[in-house]
């Protein structure tokens, strides 16, 4: 097993202390991360991401990330391309595991074919990557009008055997499971695809993420359900590590005395992690003979132009300036991404291509 912890449960300022703190702190195996096309705190920031490959290549940790996209209402096509987007940032960050939710709809049959139909298309990609993806279960379809699918071990039964892939699997989320009374049956049906998992409390009404031990979930026997169906992945703590560091103490120690814990092996200095692409050149400060590419209407947008430029070995940063704007892609915002003028028309041709005309 691996014992990681949810970046948005316990304090950090930087990337390099989140690191740090997961590594000679909590003496943990890693770090989910957790991002958001808002690119603004409690999630990643786009300077994290920027600085997460000089900074993981200092710790021997295990980089995941929660990726906060619905996918059910974004359907195949639109779902596709955020899926890609996201694919781009584990390549460039060196993240090699990735969860997401289901996501909602209102008619459940339907919201099920667009999340599977969906998935098809990135599977070829995430094997072509070697990211793995984990569906993670969330609240009962019928909670509080919140029509959330993949829930019940039937809905992952069709969807795996519609999508079939080695890096498509199951992410338990206890506490979810918790509200929805469906443990044992999600264990049991699933243990196949089942390589990673959330450990959260509550009372089972609400999800509370109480601390390990002081919600209603049996964990004796979780875990030792998991330990009978043979579960070797990630465990992720998704409850507070701040004040109170009993209960993180009280899961750590559960969990080693039921599981052998995994080595990472770093004999190539990646920490057991994919190697993120080397970025391109930066542009220095002060830069002369600088042009505003393109501005967007939000960041999420600015970090997909910079990453695809990047990509090309085009330098280019994203800033607030007043520069001449050559290529718009929405109405004005602050969020710009600059180009040498000599790179211009290599990037204006990267833009062509993805379809930013």
């Amino acid at each position: 097993m691996q014992l990681l912890i949810s970046a948005l449960h316990f304090d950090w300022d930087s990337i390099e202390q989140c690191l740090d703190r997961a590594a000679n702190e909590l003496e943990l195996d890693g770090v989910e991360l957790s991002l958001h096309r808002s690119m603004q705190r409690p999630h990643c920031t786009l300077a994290d991401l920027e600085e997460l490959p000089r900074a993981s290549a200092r710790f021997d940790l295990i980089i995941t990330a929660h990726i906060w996209e619905d996918l059910a209402q974004l359907g195949p096509v639109r779902g596709e391309q955020e899926l890609l987007c996201w694919l781009d940032v584990c390549n460039k960050a060196g993240i090699g595991d990735l969860v997401v939710h289901g996501g909602s709809f209102l008619d459940r049959k339907e919201g099920l074919e667009r999340v599977r139909d969906l998935l098809a298309r990135v599977t070829e990609r995430l094997e072509k990557q070697d990211v793995a993806l984990h569906i993670e279960n969330h609240y009962a379809y019928d909670y509080q009008n919140c029509r959330e699918v993949l829930s019940e071990p039937w809905e992952f039964v069709e969807l795996f055997e519609a999508v079939r892939s080695p890096l498509l699997g199951f992410c338990l989320d206890v506490g979810h499971a918790n509200m929805a009374g469906n443990t044992e049956a999600l264990v049991r049906q699933l243990s196949g695809r089942l390589d990673y998992v959330h450990i959260a409390d509550n009372h089972g009404q609400q999800d509370d993420h109480c601390a390990y031990g002081e919600g209603t979930v049996d964990w004796p026997g979780v875990l030792g359900l998991l330990q009978e169906t043979g579960f070797d992945g990630a465990f992720c703590i998704e409850f507070p590590v701040r004040l109170n560091m009993a209960p993180f103490g009280m899961c750590v120690t559960d969990l080693c005395e039921r599981f052998t814990r995994d080595v990472a092996d770093t004999s190539d200095g990646s920490g057991g992690q994919p190697k993120a692409a080397g970025p391109a050149e930066p542009l220095a400060q002060g830069d002369a003979d600088l042009v505003t590419i393109c501005q967007t209407t939000t960041l999420w947008d600015a970090a997909q132009v910079k990453m695809w430029l990047e990509d090309e070995g085009i330098p280019c940063a994203i800033v607030d300036s007043n520069m001449p704007i050559i290529y718009p892609l929405g109405t004005a915002s602050m969020t710009k991404v600059q180009v040498r003028r000599g790179d211009l028309e290599a990037a204006l041709r990267v833009l062509r291509e993805q379809g930013r005309t």
